[in-house]
């Protein structure tokens, strides 16, 4: 198993101390985000005689070809609902859905999921208007992590994808009168599978608390301090008042780009001093840098290497670059926002070209200092 830091931002922060430009605050969490630590209303737990009587099976028939069903199944603890689909004949999705009472669009719909982190999940919620919106519910690292049973939130703040019908506007009004869990078909997610479902609630909050017991993790000795966690991103760090502002404030990282394109302009010739600089003047500060491996590099086509020569290459400058900062306060962080398409075009095939450069990536590092730590990209 490769251990690596998983990158992630806490937007509530990242709001509140948006008064720090040029600086934007992220948390780096060596540990994940536990469970949502909330007392909600259950609306199903799947238990008693007729545990799916409220819900209603529909396999997409406009789409012909998908087989599925509704289960009852293991749960958490005790009974839970088992959503089986199958597109290898065919169709676009299957979907399980029940009528809602005294849930208002405000409130936050908690659930418990077990699937493969490649299901493609979506959310049909109506409104009192009569309006469905769709939503992707976005799954935590911790999903990502565990191969048990994960939280799944859905909220009016949950990524829309479309809408149709009542006010026709793409906003939840009033109340939520019918929810659907769908198990759609993607290009990365299995033809077939199921996913298990359990503890619907209603949460009138959105409350987290960070339990690493929840998954049988430890807090490191390192994290006794919060802010130890924080890392502060800058486009520069010429700034002394900010950095001795954020140093004031016990916050340990701040994170900027390392430019391939700065910092090999030469074929196998590597310049690390602007990096080397900035780095001393956090470590006179008791802080360290997590700098980005990113960008692409004209020497080799420019953009997200992909090519074999320019995968190469990037991992040489990636390994170079570990040997230079060996045994000083720095993270690497590869890449950045390899999810979206302002640092990685679109083109279908994204997330195996980024765990390609991610897995060479690691490999490099370590051939440059094996003790380095390592960063997954932040997600936009």
């Amino acid at each position: 198993m490769r251990h690596i830091a998983l990158n992630t931002g806490l937007n509530m922060v990242s709001h509140a101390l948006r008064w720090m430009h040029p600086f934007r605050v992220f948390v780096f969490a060596g540990i994940f985000l536990g469970a949502p630590n909330a007392v909600g209303q259950i609306i199903d737990d799947f238990e008693g005689d007729s545990p799916l009587s409220a819900w209603t099976f529909f396999n997409g028939g406009e789409f012909p070809g998908a087989m599925g069903s509704i289960a009852v199944g293991q749960g958490m603890e005790g009974q839970g609902a088992v959503l089986t689909y199958d597109f290898t004949q065919g169709g676009r999705y299957v979907q399980i859905s029940r009528t809602l009472q005294n849930v208002s669009a405000e409130d936050t719909l908690l659930m418990y999921i077990q699937a493969d982190i490649l299901t493609q999940l979506t959310f049909r919620v109506t409104d009192a208007t009569g309006q469905t919106i769709q939503y992707r519910p976005n799954l935590t690292f911790e999903a990502i992590a565990c191969e048990t049973w994960c939280p799944l939130l859905f909220s009016s703040n949950t990524t829309r994808l479309d809408y149709w019908g009542g006010a026709e506007d793409g906003v939840l009004h009033d109340s939520i009168v019918s929810f659907a869990i769908l198990a759609s078909i993607s290009d990365y997610a299995p033809l077939a599978g199921d996913i298990g479902i359990d503890n619907l609630q209603r949460l009138s909050t959105e409350t987290f608390s960070i339990d690493p017991e929840v998954l049988g993790t430890s807090l490191s000795a390192a994290s006794e301090n919060f802010f130890d966690r924080f890392c502060v991103a800058a486009h520069q760090m010429a700034d002394e008042t900010a950095l001795d502002a954020l140093q004031s404030l016990g916050v340990r990282w701040v994170r900027t780009d390392m430019w391939w394109n700065s910092v090999e302009t030469e074929v196998g010739v590597y310049n690390f001093s602007q990096w080397d600089a900035e780095l001393q003047s956090l470590e006179e500060r008791g802080m360290g840098a997590v700098f980005l491996l990113n960008y692409g590099n004209d020497l080799y086509g420019g953009g997200p290497p992909t090519s074999a020569i320019a995968l190469d290459a990037y991992g040489a400058y990636a390994q170079a670059a570990a040997a230079y900062f060996v045994g000083r306060p720095v993270i690497f962080e590869v890449w950045n926002e390899p999810d979206g398409p302002n640092f990685w075009p679109p083109d279908g095939n994204q997330p195996l070209e980024y765990a390609t450069l991610l897995d060479l990536a690691i490999d490099r590092i370590r051939g440059g200092d094996p003790n380095a730590q390592i960063s997954t990209g932040g997600i936009s």
